[in-house]
């Protein structure tokens, strides 16, 4: 090890003093020369230079005769080896002509016999030195010694002098250093931020994968500079005043919301392409901060336009399903709190949806009892087996909505055989947060304290009062609205349905209960009619309210759809009339963050409430009731105008008039004691 220090402690004193000692001699004396040189350092001379050095000397495509000047200005002493070729040199002859000129100290030696022939020229710069004459290279080394003394050169001489300039060498050089970093660090910045730039403006997914995986250099300063960009970008999208003004404008047709929300998709897309770059980055480099940053974009906010910006693009972007196993594992590890746990599982779930069943074959993920508690324990789970486990024990609604989901593809597709069955929860129990009504019904939980973004809250504190209510995930298919299970269309939604059907439904949901709930609806005259109880006492199923509704369908979010706005992805969550191709079978698109099918599309759904009425606040004062009071229906069929569905998409109807294209959802408060 020290004897590396010498060596690089020589080549620093040579670089900034030069050699001590120059040796000019000739190429064919080579070998005589190398000896000289090994001979010169036993003496402690830590800075020779020697041309043929391979070390120390001209290296190859360098400028030897600059080198060589260069040298022998710094030098303190020359030493002329004289044989026979160094004496016809010419640039021997050179070389001794500027170190003479320089007043540099000149020794020459001459080893063995001496030559007849004079060399004038080379022989006449060198009389006025005492040339050493040696018969051997044992003797010579005597005279070399004699030599040195004489002209006064110390080997410790070019250490001192180098330590005496450190105080005026060492601010240089740190001001090289600093002005050499200062110019790379900003190409280094303007290249990283060109190529951020240049995978977020990506259009065509399938490229995002390979464009990111082309960055060779300075590869994390580039995954520094796209993590700033998506923070940047979800700070936009959570700007509480801009989400206001959003809420505001319920127009979805108006001017200035088209151009905000065409913005945000546009940020989003752009982040999403970070995003799933950043993903493809932790083949090869795994920080927490990429993971953080990545595992953030699979969790809810209140403008979740980015969430589904990466879940819809991921596998167009030619991502492996393995990398679903490694967020999961992630989230688990770190480990998330369970709300945020559960949306990263749905998020995910949303995501295998897009694959074919010979991509998803040989997939196995954590298992799923990991997903309930992050202390249990477990091996990896092949998908049909996971799936199966998430659905029947997981206690999120939306978790197993979004597993019933996948599990009906895969039935559809073969990708997992059989039919998906009720499960063995037949009433609210905590902390499972779903169950299965009496007609078969899957219901979800909704919980607007917990399940509602904060600017909801802000601009609805009465929204944020209302109780925890459960509620239908699909509306009412054939099957179950005619009680047959084997009904030929029994995955269809119940249409032509008047606001009464709907209302007796919801009764008899109520008798089939153990033990048997108050009904919601009375009879009034021919006709049923809400009863005067206030809603809030009520324990029976019935229709949601229009605010109710609301809740559900934004599914926490503040924007007009619960996905962002893009109506080039409604599709993806709602049966349209250019999108639907055969049967618009219920749960069959993507739910939302709550659990909920079909929100928007397919068939608009009947509310409680009566028009200009969301509150409900005019049912039961006493006024006569007519069968021509118009009802509320929401969310939009799919006749509507493809780019219209969204959270606040109104029409109305008279009760007593059954629409082609109406259907319901049925609703649970959460009160368990009142019975009929």
């Amino acid at each position: 090890m020290f004897a590396h220090l010498s060596v690089w402690f020589s080549r620093i004193v040579a670089l900034f003093r030069g050699a001590a000692i120059f040796i000019s001699h000739k190429t064919e004396d080579k070998a005589e020369a190398q000896a000289l040189m090994e001979f010169l350092k036993t003496m402690r001379f830590r800075t020779v230079f020697l041309d043929s050095d391979r070390e120390q000397g001209i290296q190859p495509g360098e400028q030897w005769e600059r080198r060589i000047a260069k040298q022998l200005r710094r030098s303190r002493a020359v030493i002329l080896l004289l044989t026979d070729s160094s004496r016809k040199s010419n640039w021997c002859f050179a070389e001794v002509f500027l170190a003479k000129s320089l007043g540099k100290a000149i020794i020459p030696l001459r080893i063995g016999p001496v030559p007849a022939a004079p060399a004038p020229a080379l022989d006449s710069l060198v009389q006025d030195y005492q040339v050493y004459e040696s018969k051997d290279w044992d003797a010579a080394k005597g005279d070399l010694e004699a030599g040195v003394k004489a002209n006064n050169i110390d080997p410790r001489e070019d250490v001192r002098q180098f330590v005496v300039s450190l105080p005026f060498l060492v601010p240089a050089a740190l001001l090289v250093a600093f002005v050499s970093y200062a110019v790379w660090d900003r190409r280094a910045e303007s290249y990283a931020s060109d190529v951020v730039k240049e995978l977020a403006a990506l259009t065509a997914p399938e490229k995002i994968r390979n464009a990111f995986a082309n960055v060779k250099s300075n590869r994390p300063r580039v995954i520094s500079h796209a993590i700033k960009s998506i923070n940047d970008t979800v700070a936009r999208l959570d700007d509480e005043e801009s989400n206001l003004t959003i809420m505001r404008l319920e127009d979805p047709n108006a001017g200035d919301l088209s151009k905000i929300q065409v913005s945000r998709d546009e940020d989003a897309r752009k982040a999403a392409n970070l995003t799933l770059g950043l993903l493809a980055s932790l083949d090869s480099v795994v920080s927490d901060g990429t993971i953080d940053a990545v595992l953030a974009r699979f969790k809810l906010r209140s403008d979740d336009r980015l969430r589904t910006a990466v879940v819809s693009r991921y596998r167009a972007a030619g991502m492996e399903p393995d990398h679903l196993r490694m967020v999961i594992e992630h989230a688990i590890v770190r480990p998330l709190p369970t709300r945020e746990l559960e949306q990263v599982l749905v998020s995910v779930l949303g995501v295998l949806g897009d694959y074919a069943a010979d991509e998803l074959s040989e997939l196995r993920m954590p298992a799923a009892a990991r997903l309930i508690d992050v202390h249990a324990s477990g091996s990896d789970q092949a998908l049909p087996e996971w799936l199966s486990d998430l659905r029947k024990a997981h206690p999120s609604g939306a978790v197993h909505s979004a597993a019933d989901w996948l599990i009906r593809l895969g039935a559809l597709e073969q990708k997992f055989p059989g039919r998906v069955v009720p499960s063995p929860h037949t009433s609210p129990a905590s902390p499972v947060r779903w169950f299965y009504s009496p007609g078969g019904q899957l219901m979800v939980r909704v919980d607007p304290k917990t399940d509602m973004a904060e600017e909801l809250r802000t601009a609805h504190p009465d929204w944020a009062a209302h109780p925890a209510f459960y509620i239908t995930a699909c509306e009412v298919r054939r099957s179950e609205y005619a009680k047959e299970a084997t009904h030929p269309d029994w995955e269809r939604p119940q249409d032509k349905l008047t606001w009464f059907d709907a209302a007796q439904y919801c009764n008899w949901l109520s008798d089939q209960n153990s033990p048997p709930l108050a009904h919601s609806y009375q009879p009034r005259g021919n006709a049923l009619a809400p009863i005067a109880l206030p809603l809030a006492k009520q324990a029976g199923y019935r229709l949601p309210t229009e605010v109710e509704w609301e809740i559900a369908a934004r599914a926490g979010t503040i924007s007009m759809r619960f996905y962002g706005w893009d109506p080039a992805l409604l599709g993806r969550y709602a049966w349209l009339s250019s999108t639907t191709s055969g049967s618009d079978w219920a749960g069959f698109r993507q739910p939302n963050s709550l659990g909920l099918f079909d929100v928007y599309g397919g068939v608009a759904e009947w509310c409680h409430n009566r028009v200009n009425d969301p509150d409900f606040t005019r049912e039961g004062s006493g006024e006569t009731y007519e069968t021509q009071v118009v009802r509320v229906l929401r969310g939009g069929a799919k006749g509507t105008i493809d780019t219209r569905p969204n959270s606040r998409t109104f029409e109305s109807i008279d009760l007593g008039k059954f629409d082609f294209d109406a259907d319901f959802r049925g609703l649970r408060p959460v009160i368990l004691s009142t019975t009929k």
